[in-house]
């Protein structure tokens, strides 16, 4: 009762701050967006090859790849300073850095464009290469002025420019695919939605006139752990989440590399939903929080409780359907992709909780640790594939990537507890009734995989953890009521 009670009333001072209501409209608008691309989803997929989706991961693990640095990642310091002008000349450093960063790399990747397509077995690649620049400003640009949108608490503002990305990529991968274009149709349809994005962030641009570019160096170095820890986390990061499609292209083929990738990016549909929305809320929440130990864990411990029990209803889904689902949303040929999303289940269920709450880490200035956990995780998740590679099988190569990432993702998560004064048995320890209820129904669905028609079952999955899902709510309403008049004095 008393854990309870200081949950309840740390609740309402959270509802106080906005934080809570920060969530509801990322999330909201993050559904709207995501909604959008699964809506569009199945007619993309029957628009393009699977070798198509192979050819446009290896192109976005580049961009993604120097996205990572051409900002150096001075972005994440824009919600820290106290002073408004410190931040404002952050976000003005920021956006200069990415301009000549992104030239720089640019001159240097097309100058061994050719080399880049022997490397991935894939001359389609450089069809996709003279986007690059496009891609490398305006990624970096939104980066920074997403940051700043965070910082104002413009929450409106970033669930718009969420939304029209995805209705602008969306309506021009349809548009583009029935014209035939392909790889380059994917490729455009990408930068089409980061202009759409761009548009929005513009209209909440900092006040130029509190420019001080003497100031830049100073600030440079006041947060120089950013650039020498959370660059090197973020390179770490991307080789390791989209590099494995990557070797997939090189190590199998487009077509696993398709399958790889299309899963992907489902999988993580949850993660642009509700935990980009829950992690972009608690970032400044937690940051103002940082002097204040009590505050900080029951702060963490809520989101990560409300994370755990929505990622088991999503996830157990997905798990109980997968290869069924997949064909039945996408097609026959794409039947592999939902056997990949099944084995891939449990790296994405930890992750998603790990995933936004590890802004705590940023905040208590940890990013040196962060980095090497991330590089222990990279280099595992490598073996795993190699080991694939090596045998020959790619369901084996996934499955071992998906259970190296769990368990480093679990002792990432485990480190995030105690940093917050929690550990893994006092969390979880409230929830132990859901998880049984959970085992239960996952091994249902799995055992009975086989004896009912495929749309049956997916629509008798759909209703039992949809029934989880109820009853989660339900465990979320008592441990987060909706009281909102008082706050903690």
């Amino acid at each position: 009762m008393r854990a309870g009670a200081r949950v309840r009333r740390f609740w309402r001072l959270l509802n106080a701050r906005g934080l809570w209501s920060g969530i509801a409209v990322l999330a909201g608008g993050s559904a709207v967006a995501q909604v959008i691309t699964v809506l569009a989803s199945p007619v993309v997929a029957r628009l393009y090859a699977p070798e198509d989706f192979g050819v446009t991961a290896a192109y976005s693990f580049v961009l993604n790849l120097l996205l990572a640095v051409n900002s150096l990642r001075y972005e994440f310091a824009i919600p820290l300073p106290k002073d408004d002008q410190d931040a404002v000349n952050l976000t003005g450093m920021t956006l200069t850095l990415v301009v000549i960063l992104s030239g720089i790399m640019t001159a240097v990747v097309w100058s061994i464009s050719s080399q880049i397509a022997v490397w991935l077995n894939e001359p389609r690649i450089q069809a996709l290469l003279p986007l690059l620049p496009f891609g490398l400003i305006i990624g970096g640009w939104l980066m920074a002025l997403n940051y700043w949108s965070v910082r104002r608490k413009a929450f409106r503002t970033v669930t718009a420019a969420h939304v029209v990305t995805n209705v602008g990529q969306a309506g021009a991968q349809i548009a583009l695919g029935a014209a035939g274009l392909g790889v380059i149709g994917l490729g455009i349809s990408f930068l089409i939605g980061q202009c759409a994005a761009l548009a929005v962030y513009l209209r909440v641009c900092p006040p130029w006139r509190a420019l001080r570019p003497r100031t830049w160096r100073a600030l440079a170095v006041e947060y120089k752990k950013f650039p020498l820890y959370s660059t090197a986390s973020s390179l770490v990061d991307i080789i390791g989440t989209q590099f494995p499609a990557v070797l997939f292209l090189a190590l199998f083929s487009a077509a696993e590399a398709g399958f790889f990738s299309l899963t992907m990016r489902t999988l993580s549909l949850p993660l642009g939903v509700i935990s980009s929305a829950v992690a972009q809320s608690f970032y400044p929440a937690i940051a103002e929080a940082q002097d204040d130990h009590l505050r900080t864990m029951r702060l963490f411990e809520a989101m990560a409780s409300a994370l755990f029990l929505i990622s088991l209803t999503g996830f157990g889904f997905i798990l109980a359907t997968g290869n069924h689902l997949f064909s039945i949303v996408f097609g026959d040929q794409w039947t592999t992709a939902g056997l990949y999303a099944q084995l891939l289940v449990p790296y994405f269920l930890v992750v998603f909780i790990s995933s936004p709450l590890s802004n705590l880490a940023l905040v208590q200035g940890r990013q040196k640790e962060v980095l090497w956990l991330i590089s222990a995780v990279t280099l595992l998740r490598f073996g795993a594939l190699i080991v694939g590679a090596l045998i020959q099988s790619a369901p084996i190569a996934i499955g071992l990537f998906s259970l190296v990432s769990f368990f480093i993702f679990l002792v990432y998560l485990v480190w995030l507890l105690q940093l917050a004064g929690l550990t893994l048995h006092s969390w979880l320890r409230p929830q132990m009734g859901f998880i049984g209820l959970f085992a239960i129904i996952a091994v249902c669905s799995l055992w009975t995989t086989s004896a009912v028609p495929p749309l049956a079952h997916v629509l008798a999955c759909g209703g039992a953890f949809g029934l989880f899902g109820l009853l989660s709510l339900w465990r979320l309403r008592q441990l987060i009521p909706r009281s909102t008049h008082s706050e903690v004095s």
